[in-house]
């Protein structure tokens, strides 16, 4: 009975065209292993009985009418997750079968809204960023989650505004021009997933345009063409799924185990462990370091949980102390109260708390006797504060309630909490959707998790997230390998456990194309011996210059037991050679070497080079792979550094304003002019734990010749953190290049056990000093555990200089334990 009502509301608004007879087989099995349904489709038991999505409706509590509201006059729309990698195939399929002329994707209109007209005007009459940014951080939130009052509304909300703008000229200037502009369409852009489908050529029906890129879109937005009646698909791309497909056939090939993600147990204890520690970087909508500070606070335990916790980590329900009562409920910290006894099945799941749009419906539905229609119309009016139709719902709400015997004082106050909370609620099919896919992610890195790390490692494109992936790998005891063109495969790949090779393709210059060649050929003919004979067996075609280049520089030939600078130096000689050998044996010309029984190759000869110093070969590994994977230049100063500076990735812990210093290598600066005439620079710095952007004024810098690339600075500041996007950045107040931290040292002491001195190590720490000749003492400790110590202060001819060469040498020889600074 159920089923067929629910398809006799499906069929009850009939469209012309054909767009929506999903009948047709092929269209479901073309995709049906790389798709995810994210929106309130979840909630048909038709779409899941038909298998359109995977998500069980009664299991989980969800509402069709949440999905196609009978009383609702636009088509409905599913919101479709396509892997990567199939998503420009279903767009072409679509095509194909609606007609080419019959299909579009959709213009997207970015408007001037309050925050972001103040910082356009702002930059324009010469205000500095900080400037501009305080003035913008004024502006309130608005009533529906995400949004922000206008300039005007928040001129009466905000004394501390209105005040700044009655008596700053300056002010006053700027926000009189940005209130004429707060609304105007500032530039456009196509949207993320929105395709369009026609009847018939749809340039009869909406004006289309061509964008820079050759993207056919329609000129009218989304909303336009929903008024106008035309149906609108979501094709989004969801790069998880695309990794999800690669793990399971790494896993397949690996371990002989054929995952199918939909029979997995949802209760797995481990999997929850995982979940509950925070470490869940690299699992989907989990990643974020709120996400994961949340995660440890709350504890969850059960698959409820992961759905209310995606619903609940917004700005609205953590704002608002939603997050605080739900977590503090669950942990018996404060009584699980429900309005009216009758709802405390609907509530029960999140403890109380009003937390899904769901709830708001089924609480309507039962205690002031409302269809699902007309609660999906109140969901609908409350969520977008519709005043007038809100009046209405809410009268019929309270005598509807109070007809069926409830108090009306009670009643009223659950009004005013649900017209309060309601634009803070979630869609929860939206979330349980996704919530298969968090829970399947944290699944892949609780039993494995080398599969797991290798396959994020070879799809993050960001150095940011790479890095903190590289960092996660090594708390889940997994080491990654330096490339290697006789070990690497073109991505990242597992050699044995705990222990991943660094992918070919992720090093600049290199790309998919020519990784996979040096792959191929080396799968084909056998192990490269050197850069020489790989230049001979690929042509440059494959292998050119800049690829040769990229691959020394990342330390690939590494196993040639070669200096990467004279490998460097060789490049142009191994190329000309390998062109030569290629073209002889193109035209039979073997030489006399080729008329031997046995062929003899000829040697060739690197050519002569200086090695590379320790602090350069470093440079090269991070412009070519993004970070440095032999060492850090900042493990020289690791003993100075420890207590005295915050690592990168410990900021967003802290607050907006915090004075802070940190320590690391400045990977680009930019600078330029303000309208005020003064110089700022934007230095990306970048330590063994992240990125950071830091301003600077540096007109009022005494000394600026060390602000360039590969430096070392150390920067003292103010922390500016956006909560809501999670991004830290940093004005600064002082920048001083690293080497002024040895100012402070006297000397340096070296503590050697007696074996290991007379073993070779005191003579070559003779050398070193005598390579850094300076005026900072030396003091030599040797030991013998249990039986003596001696200390031997060096002769001035040893006294030495302190700086990068010199740490980065003693570090090649020594423990860290075994020298230290005075």
């Amino acid at each position: 009975d159920y089923i067929y009502i629910k398809v006799k509301e499906i069929r009850k608004h009939k469209y012309k065209g054909k767009v929506y007879d999903i009948t047709v087989p092929i269209d479901t099995s073309y995709v049906a292993n790389n798709f995810a349904i994210h929106n309130s489709a979840a909630g048909s038991l038709v779409a899941y009985t038909l298998g359109i999505t995977d998500v069980d409706p009664l299991q989980h509590g969800l509402i069709f009418e949440r999905f196609l509201n009978p009383d609702r006059i636009s088509m409905p729309d599913i919101d479709v997750d396509f892997c990567m990698e199939n998503r420009p195939k279903i767009i072409e399929y679509v095509k194909q079968k609606y007609g080419e002329q019959s299909v579009a994707q959709i213009i997207t209109y970015n408007f001037m809204k309050s925050k972001m007209v103040i910082r356009d005007v702002a930059r324009v009459l010469g205000f500095s960023y900080a400037e501009a940014d305080k003035i913008a951080k004024m502006i309130l939130p608005g009533p529906v989650q995400g949004s922000t009052l206008t300039i005007e509304e928040n001129l009466e909300a905000n004394p501390e505004f209105r005040k700044l703008y009655e008596i700053d000229e300056r002010v006053r200037e700027l926000i009189d021009l940005a209130k004429k502009l707060e609304g105007m369409a500032r530039h456009t852009g196509i949207h993320a997933a929105g395709v369009v489908i026609a009847p018939g050529p749809l340039d009869e029906y909406v004006p289309v345009y061509v964008d820079k890129d050759g993207t056919k879109a329609t000129q009218f937005d989304m909303t336009t063409l929903e008024m106008l009646g035309l149906v609108k698909m979501d094709f989004l791309g969801l790069k998880t799924l695309t990794e999800l497909d690669y793990m399971k056939k790494l896993i397949k090939e690996r371990h002989g185990i054929d995952i199918d993600f939909l029979k997995l147990p949802i209760d797995d204890k481990k999997v929850y462990q995982l979940l509950q520690s925070g470490k869940t970087t690299g699992v989907f909508q989990l990643e974020s370091k709120g996400m994961q500070n949340l995660l440890t606070r709350l504890k969850p335990d059960k698959f409820d949980e992961i759905i209310a916790i995606l619903a609940l980590f917004r700005p609205g329900p953590l704002m608002s102390g939603m997050v605080d009562d739900f977590i503090d409920r669950k942990h018996g910290r404060k009584p699980v109260e429900y309005p009216f006894e009758e709802v405390k099945d609907i509530l029960e799941e999140t403890y109380g708390i009003i937390s899904y749009q769901e709830q708001i419906m089924f609480i309507a539905n039962r205690l002031a006797g409302f269809t699902m229609a007309e609660a999906d119309t109140l969901r609908k009016a409350i969520g977008k504060k519709k005043a007038d139709l809100m009046a209405k719902m809410k009268d019929r709400f309270i005598s509807g309630a109070v007809e069926k015997g409830f108090d009306k004082e009670k009643i009223t106050k659950l009004w005013e909490d649900i017209e309060k909370f309601a634009s803070y609620s979630f869609n929860k099919s939206h979330s349980t959707a996704y919530a298969y896919l968090t829970y399947w992610t944290a699944y892949i890195k609780t039993y494995y998790p080398e599969e797991f790390f290798a396959v994020k490692l070879s799809t993050e494109g960001n150095d940011d997230k790479f890095l903190n992936l590289l960092l996660d790998m090594e708390d889940f005891g997994i080491k990654l390998l330096p490339p290697d063109v006789n070990k690497s495969k073109a991505e990242f790949s597992i050699e044995d456990k705990g222990k991943i090779r660094f992918g070919l393709a992720r090093i600049k210059n290199v790309g998919e194309q020519s990784a996979e060649e040096i792959v191929k050929e080396r799968e084909k003919n056998g192990l490269y011996k050197d850069i020489f004979d790989i230049a001979e067996r690929l042509d440059s075609k494959k292998l050119n210059k800049r690829v040769l280049e990229a691959l020394i520089k990342a330390g690939a030939f590494d196993f040639s037991g070669v200096d990467r600078g004279v490998m460097l130096a060789s490049v142009d000689k191994a190329i000309a050679v390998g062109q030569k050998a290629r073209e002889q044996k193109a035209s039979g010309q073997n030489s006399l070497f080729g008329l031997m029984e046995t062929p003899v190759e000829p040697v060739v000869a690197y050519e002569k080079a200086d090695p590379l110093p320790e602090k350069q070969k470093l440079e090269y590994e991070k412009e070519v792979l993004g970070f440095y994977i032999s060492g850090h230049p900042l493990k020289a100063y690791e003993k100075e550094l420890k207590g005295y500076v915050v690592k990168i990735n410990k900021l967003l812990d802290m607050k907006s304003g915090d004075k802070v210093r940190i320590a690391g290598v400045i990977s680009s600066i930019k600078r330029k002019k303000t309208r005020s005439g003064n110089t700022m620079a934007i230095l990306n710095i970048q330590d063994e734990t992240g990125f950071i952007d830091v301003r600077a004024f540096t007109d009022r810098m005494e000394d600026t010749s060390f602000l360039e690339e590969n430096r070392l600075v150390i920067v003292e500041g103010t922390l500016e953190i956006n909560e809501e996007q999670e991004t830290v950045s940093m004005n600064a107040t002082d920048i001083q290049p690293i080497e002024s931290i040895n100012r402070q040292v006297k000397a340096v002491r070296f503590r050697l056990p007696k074996e290991k001195a007379l073993n070779g190590v005191a003579v070559k720490l003779r050398e070193i000093c005598q390579k850094h000749k300076g005026d900072k003492e030396v003091i030599i400790e040797v030991y013998e555990k249990g039986k003596f110590s001696a200390e031997i202060a060096a002769h001035s001819d040893f006294y030495v200089k302190i700086d990068d060469e010199f740490k980065q040498d003693i570090s090649k020889i020594l423990e860290p334990h075994e020298y230290m600074f005075d």
